[in-house]
């Protein structure tokens, strides 16, 4: 016998932490900064510098929990960052609480990185907690 959350328990587990607060979400570069799940934002030192950057925030009204495949599955609306005048060359992406604290990273899908801008979609398939985090 499994044990272990429904899928209904997890559609409520990821409906209670990310459908009320908002989050920021951020891009870096993993392969410098190398987080772990004990690191707080500090330890990012590659966020891009450019003064057309900005982290964006993620609400409930960008968020929306589904089951598929038997599996809980957060989607958050697709996010692009202008990173036009910054030389970091990012990786990844962050989600930072209302309390500045990190909660969940993943990478970038190499195709979505222009000169210009990071698009975050659909390409950019995740887990989080065990679970697909999908954008777009």
């Amino acid at each position: 016998m499994a044990y272990g959350f429904t899928d209904l328990g997890e559609r409520n587990v990821l409906i209670a932490y990310f459908g009320e607060p908002t989050l920021n979400m951020t891009l870096y570069s993993d392969a410098d900064d190398q987080l772990t799940d004990t690191d707080t934002t500090d330890e990012i030192t590659t966020e891009p510098s450019g003064s057309n950057f900005t982290r964006a925030d993620i609400t409930s009204s960008d968020t929306s929990v589904s089951t598929k495949n038997g599996d809980a599955v957060l989607d958050v609306s697709a996010q692009a960052f202008d990173v036009s005048d910054s030389t970091e060359n990012v990786d990844s992406y962050a989600f930072i609480n209302d309390s500045g604290e990190l909660v969940h990273r993943g990478p970038i899908d190499t195709s979505d990185r222009s000169t210009e801008y990071v698009d975050l979609d659909q390409n950019d398939d995740v887990l989080l907690g065990g679970e697909p985090t999908t954008f777009g």
